[in-house]
């Protein structure tokens, strides 16, 4: 699979990968790359289906199959070893290839994203995945920014806001549904065990 991604920061630098949520593009990390960028070189990618329209199309998905995905790419761009950032999908991902390839992963930060799906939450993406598919991303952008940012945030920042309702707009209706799959179907239980790597995880009531 064609991956979009950009590469910035010197090579003599360590790597972190940043792994966008579902809906997302590398755009959402701009405000810690201006930071980050000082003391990493960032490797940011899109999902397929996720911002460029030129790779509007996609299959299902697996975190695995992105996974492996990830690596060719890095492979390509003679990146060994390297230290992950990911948020929801982002997050799953890294704990993925820290099982995977933990002779690669340095380091992982997983914020806001689950180790497997109950029931419920299985209904509740298949449901979004069927309104995507009837309504486009129109049918779920607006409740997606409720859920992402607080009332109170939403207010104090409208610019974000409508920056990052924007952005899910921008997502393909099959991107979506194939990486909203990819999140319903991940279960790391099996192989959490193999990770060897500092890990971070993050989560929070807002």
């Amino acid at each position: 699979m064609q991956m979009r991604y950009t590469i910035e920061g010197p090579a003599g630098l360590p790597v972190l990968v940043l792994a966008n949520s579902l809906a997302a593009t590398p755009a959402m990390w701009e405000a810690q790359c201006a930071d980050w960028g000082k003391r990493w070189r960032l490797v940011r990618f899109d999902y397929a289906g996720h911002g460029d329209p030129a790779f509007a199309g996609a299959a299902p998905a697996t975190v695995d199959g992105i996974g492996r995905d990830l690596l060719g790419l890095l492979d390509a761009a003679d990146i060994r070893r390297f230290s992950f950032v990911g948020v929801s999908l982002g997050g799953m991902l890294g704990l993925h290839l820290a099982a995977a390839a933990p002779d690669r992963v340095e380091r992982l930060v997983a914020a806001n994203c689950r180790y497997h799906q109950t029931a419920a939450l299985e209904q509740q993406w298949n449901d979004r995945i069927a309104a995507v598919r009837a309504g486009g991303m129109e049918a779920i952008a607006a409740t997606t920014v409720e859920r992402w940012l607080t009332e109170g945030f939403r207010s104090s920042h409208p610019g974000q806001a409508d920056r990052i309702g924007a952005m899910i707009r921008s997502t393909s209706r099959d991107g979506y549904a194939a990486a909203a799959q990819a999140v319903r179907d991940c279960d790391a239980r099996p192989w959490l065990d193999r990770i060897r790597c500092p890990v971070l995880l993050i989560s929070g009531a807002q």
